[in-house]
């Protein structure tokens, strides 16, 4: 598969999408091969290049190391062991192991590439994954979280000596800046997406800012895992009813292919407040238009009868915290309550101002304790199953279909001694199996 992309990070990704087929996946293994290498094949372990030093050898850098082996004044077993008796990591995914580094020597060698080429290397990453590793790639296939495809390929693949959770975030924290960044639209309508979710317009079609009407590619407006900007502030209105109203609104939106992102022109970001008002703010029944992340939530804001107006060109981020203060909304700015999705009150919009906003659609497990940072209860109820105090039976649903809840009758057992009506859950559940 030839290299696509105008930098070496583009070309892993867009590589590695086609094999994977799934953003979550793609990030999580990124990350964790930035943390093996920094992406890059020519990378020779720190620690051996200080032991090659220190035992006098010419070869003691990347670059060094790489041209010797390439001109064959570094031997097929001494690359398998640099030093006698010893085993050190080389390339993208710092193969260690004698046995897997001579079968990317010999595929190197066959090629007549060099032992640092990326596109071989990515190529053995993947025969690697595709028969000796099929556990790992079903599930980045399967990934619906960036952390779990980064804790599975550490685990599973790469297998350092340290596995603690700290790593683990680590490199899960690695993965989130590549899906964040070339995945930026989210995947598909996150129907499936087991983790705490949010809502939002963005991106165009085109990947820029400008776009005709309806959502062309499935992910212009959508909904995806919940992620940190970093946001500058939460806003949550004081009524549980209003913010349960405007993350249903959002979802719709969502779920609704007539609605597509743009900004400027004629299929500008005011269309869907002009649709939707002509069908009473029901936005599962707007045709096509378009909006783009602000007046998505100003639409939803006025849908949600928190008392919002959209004014001749609705809200923007900068302008954003003012009109939400001037409604009641409780603004929360501290650091704790806006880099987890812990903290996520469903309903509760998170803006960084001059750049982006999204709508939270499930309550963290932490979401008392917003509401509480707020001066609110955390009561109130909710139009979709929550209950006082209780998720929605969507995320609920989620919840057990990521195992959360254990299995069978103690499954059962721990739903009702929580408050959740089993079959009710069930019923969820088979919805997503079926999905």
């Amino acid at each position: 598969m030839a290299l696509r992309g105008n930098t070496q990070e583009e070309q892993v990704w867009n590589y590695l999408c086609g094999i994977i087929n799934n953003d979550y996946g793609v990030a999580g293994l990124m990350g964790n091969l930035y943390a093996e290498s920094g992406l890059n094949p020519k990378n020779l372990e720190n620690l051996c290049e200080r032991r090659l030093k220190e035992a006098g050898r010419a070869y003691c850098t990347d670059t060094e190391y790489t041209s010797a082996v390439d001109a064959g004044k570094i031997s097929r077993e001494e690359f398998l062991h640099p030093l006698p008796g010893k085993q050190y990591g080389y390339g993208l995914a710092q193969w260690t192991s004698a046995g897997r580094k001579a079968e990317l020597y010999d595929l190197v060698k066959s090629k007549g590439v060099s032992i640092g080429d990326l596109e071989t290397q990515l190529e053995f990453l993947t025969r690697e994954l595709a028969t000796s590793y099929k556990g790992v790639l079903s599930a980045l296939k399967t990934a619906v979280s960036v952390k779990s495809a980064s804790d599975k390929v550490l685990t599973g693949f790469e297998r350092p000596a340290d596995q603690s959770e700290a790593m683990k975030n680590r490199r899960a924290g690695y993965g989130q800046k590549y899906y964040d960044k070339y995945a930026a639209s989210g995947s598909g309508k996150g129907e499936n997406i087991m983790g705490i979710r949010i809502g939002h317009a963005s991106i165009s079609e085109n990947g820029g800012v400008n776009g005709v009407k309806g959502d062309q590619t499935g992910k212009e407006v959508c909904i995806r895992e919940w992620y940190s900007k970093p946001w500058d502030y939460m806003a949550i209105h004081p009524d549980a009813g209003v913010r349960e109203k405007h993350a249903a609104a959002v979802e719709a939106a969502c779920k609704n292919d007539n609605i597509g992102y743009s900004q400027y022109g004629s299929d500008n970001r005011n269309t869907l407040y002009r649709l939707a008002k002509a069908v009473n703010f029901d936005l599962h029944k707007v045709g096509k238009c378009n909006c783009d992340c602000s007046s998505l939530q100003n639409v939803a804001a006025v849908a949600s009868g928190s008392g919002a107006n959209y004014g001749s060109n609705g809200w923007t981020t900068g302008t954003m915290k003012a009109a939400l203060q001037a409604l009641g909304y409780k603004i929360i700015t501290a650091a704790e309550y806006l880099t987890s999705s812990a903290y996520c009150v469903r309903g509760a919009i998170y803006v960084k101002a001059g750049s982006h906003t999204v709508c939270g659609l499930d309550n963290g497990a932490k979401a008392g304790q917003t509401l509480s940072k707020a001066g609110l209860s955390s009561g109130g109820g909710s139009a979709s199953g929550a209950g006082c105090g209780k998720k929605p039976i969507d995320q609920v649903a989620r919840e057990v279909a990521a195992g959360k809840w254990g299995n069978g009758a103690d499954r059962k057992k721990r739903l009702e001694a929580a408050g959740y009506n089993y079959a009710q859950v069930q019923t969820a559940v088979n919805k997503i199996y079926k999905k």
